[in-house]
C-alpha cells in the first residue's frame, strides 16, 4: 500500500532524523518549509510522487544534506540558488 495525501508540517519536528524517504507513493501538494529545520538530514527522497510545489528555500539550511531526489514529480518554479550552498550535496535529481 502506498502513502497518499500531503506531507505533514510536523515532519520538521524530527530534528534527529538523517534520512527521509517517501519515494514511489502518491504524495501530493507542497514540500513543507519545515523540512528545513531537520538539521541532521542527509538524504531526502521524495521522487516518484505527485508533488506540485516549488522547492522551498528552507532546504538551503540543511548543511548536512548529501542527496536530494525529487525527480518524477510535477515541481514548478525555479531551482533555488541556496541549493548551491550545500557543500555536502553529491546527488541532485530533479528530472
Amino acid at each position: 500500500q502506498r502513502f497518499s495525501g500531503s506531507l505533514p508540517t510536523q515532519l520538521g519536528n524530527l530534528r534527529l532524523l538523517t534520512r527521509m524517504e517517501f519515494y514511489d507513493n502518491s504524495i501530493e501538494g507542497a514540500i513543507p518549509n519545515q523540512i528545513g529545520r531537520i538539521e541532521r538530514l542527509r538524504y531526502l527522497r521524495l521522487d516518484q510522487n505527485n508533488i506540485t510545489s516549488t522547492i522551498p528555500d528552507s532546504l538551503g539550511s540543511l548543511s548536512n544534506l548529501e542527496r536530494i531526489e525529487f525527480d518524477e514529480n510535477e515541481l514548478t518554479g525555479t531551482i533555488p540558488s541556496v541549493l548551491g550552498e550545500l557543500s555536502e550535496l553529491v546527488t541532485l535529481e530533479l528530472g
